[in-house]
């Protein structure tokens, strides 16, 4: 932790960092890899990169619906929407497998494309960003007996003006819980649509 003398200027920061901070948590919705035998996520930065300077934050959630019926509605990106309320908007080119993701806070915005590196239905899903935020990352489906785990980890850049802030714990609680809550939010509309049928 930083010395006392710093605590004007770090918390300066902080308050114009804070909206970006809830931005960045938008490349927890982007898709992406895991190990073939079972899709436990495994996912490393770039060799060109700092590691440092990226970090990674993961979550699961038991879903009581078929592994099936969680990919097909997990990988439809225009949906991610409704398990995120950050986000405000996300469109899919089905030829090139390209998506384009916008979300907002507060009235900050921020967008960037992404790329589906990998498809494996009903198994795994991977996915980089190309442009705008930094980041990649990984969701896996693993059948549960009456259900589905489903686990997703993403890991992004951050600037190394806000390293320091963005790796503090209540940041990286505030990422956490905002990733799982998207996940609740989705488990909860799984079932609410397998209780349809």
């Amino acid at each position: 932790m930083r010395g006392h003398g710093h605590d004007s200027t770090q918390c300066g920061v902080a308050a114009r960092c804070r909206p970006r901070v809830a931005l960045l948590c938008g490349a927890l919705l982007g898709l992406a890899g895991a190990l073939r035998e079972r899709p436990s996520i495994a996912t490393k930065p770039p060799k060109t990169a700092k590691p440092e300077r990226w970090i990674r934050t993961a979550a699961t959630v038991r879903v009581a619906a078929p592994t099936e019926q969680c990919y097909a509605a997990y990988s439809d990106l225009t949906r991610m929407p409704e398990w995120c309320p950050l986000l405000s908007k996300v469109t899919f080119d089905e030829e090139t497998r390209s998506s384009e993701w916008r979300m907002g806070y507060k009235g900050v915005s921020v967008g960037w494309t992404a790329q589906n590196l990998e498809e494996a239905p009903p198994a795994l899903l991977r996915w980089e960003s190309r442009a705008g935020a930094h980041n990649f990352g990984a969701a896996s489906f693993a059948d549960a007996g009456d259900g589905c785990d489903v686990e997703v980890a993403i890991t992004y850049r951050i600037p190394r003006a806000i390293a320091d802030i963005v790796e503090g714990p209540r940041a990286q609680r505030f990422i956490r819980s905002l990733l799982k809550r998207t996940l609740d939010a989705f488990a909860v509309g799984m079932e609410k649509e397998r209780a349809g049928d």
